[in-house]
């Protein structure tokens, strides 16, 4: 059976610990970008008048607001790394035995290291099936927050490439992290794993 389905709890931690840090990521992509999109869209309407300074001030704070999200991006790749590779050790701790079995049926190493390397990335397409919608929701929520009163109801403004960025530096990290517990589930002899208590 699954690690992921013996223990839930301890895998469920993992995937909202991922969950939170993309969802951040994306959240404030998607408020930072329908904001920006918007007020260029007000600014167009205004005309060349009201065009300059608004211009100079929307530069201003993509600029802060890049540099907080990549900050968050730092953040979150670090956090994701951690946090998985200390699950799929875990696993491989309890699994000790069951691995030893595997491996003395014919199991050859390369396929147990692919097995918990799956296993993390299963965790990682999880949290980003979650964290991606909730980010784009949460994002749009707080730019309607603070323009409705101004523009009224609009549509968010999805930053396609910092998703698929996010989305991709996630499995990234994640396929990293794995190798250590990966090389740790076969670095032991079959015999050995099998009289593990």
């Amino acid at each position: 059976a699954s690690t992921i389905a013996r223990h839930p709890t301890r895998n469920a931690r993992t995937v909202i610990g991922l969950v939170i840090g993309i969802t951040l990521i994306v959240m404030f992509a998607t408020a930072m970008t329908t904001f920006r999109d918007q007020l260029l869209r007000y600014a167009r309407s205004l005309g060349e008048e009201g065009w300059g300074g608004l211009e100079d001030a929307l530069a201003t704070v993509i600029d802060k607001s890049m540099l907080f999200a990549l900050t968050l991006i730092l953040f979150s790749v670090i956090i994701a790394v951690i946090g998985v590779a200390n699950t799929l050790m875990l696993s491989v701790r309890q699994r000790t035995q069951e691995i030893g079995l595997l491996m003395a049926l014919g199991q050859t190493p390369k396929r147990v290291r692919r097995m918990i390397t799956a296993e993390g990335l299963q965790l990682s397409l999880t949290a980003c099936a979650v964290a991606v919608p909730l980010g784009i929701g949460f994002g749009w929520v707080g730019a309607l927050t603070l323009l409705s009163p101004l523009l009224g109801l609009f549509a968010p403004s999805v930053p396609w490439t910092v998703v698929i960025a996010v989305i991709v530096g996630t499995l990234i990290a994640v396929f990293i992290a794995s190798r250590e517990p990966a090389r740790a589930a076969t670095s032991i002899s079959p015999v050995e794993a099998l009289e593990a208590v």
